[in-house]
């Protein structure tokens, strides 16, 4: 389902944030979709996307399976600026109910990554590199070279 919202904007990519409220200048309107099942596989497939994922519930100290959730950002946007994460935080928070996100970048795409515990069904779950796929895909790299 897409999901647009003129509400947050953002500043294009390139253009550096300004102004008091944090939101830089008027840009492009915030768009992104919720993943189908089927393109989750697909990207858990991807030993660069694996190689960082939800590890463990900082409510109950589950550590997994977890229910996760990943949505397609439309649009270039800069995910390392403050200023665009936060647009992107209040959205999915006003949105969506998701209060605890991380950003990735995956071929040029930006996804927002979410997960829920298996056991509590909190969002509130610690990522970290995921050791075992981390160094297979720092394997698969080298051995490119």
């Amino acid at each position: 389902m897409l999901d647009e919202v003129v509400a947050c904007m953002v500043p294009p990519l390139g253009k550096p944030s300004v102004g008091d409220d944090g939101r830089g200048p008027m840009g492009k309107s915030l768009r992104v979709e919720e993943l189908s099942d089927d393109e989750v596989k697909e990207l858990e497939s991807d030993s660069k996307f694996r190689s960082f994922g939800p590890w463990q519930c900082s409510d109950c100290g589950h550590k997994g399976p977890f229910r996760r959730r990943l949505y397609r950002i439309h649009g270039k946007y800069e995910l390392t600026d403050d200023a665009v994460q936060d647009a992107f935080r209040r959205h999915m928070y006003q949105h969506h109910g998701l209060g605890n996100i991380f950003f990735r970048t995956i071929a040029d795409t930006g996804y927002v990554d979410t997960a829920f515990c298996g056991k509590c069904d909190s969002n509130l779950i610690v990522y970290d590199l995921l050791m075992l796929d981390a160094a297979k895909f720092l394997v698969d790299k080298l051995r490119s070279k």
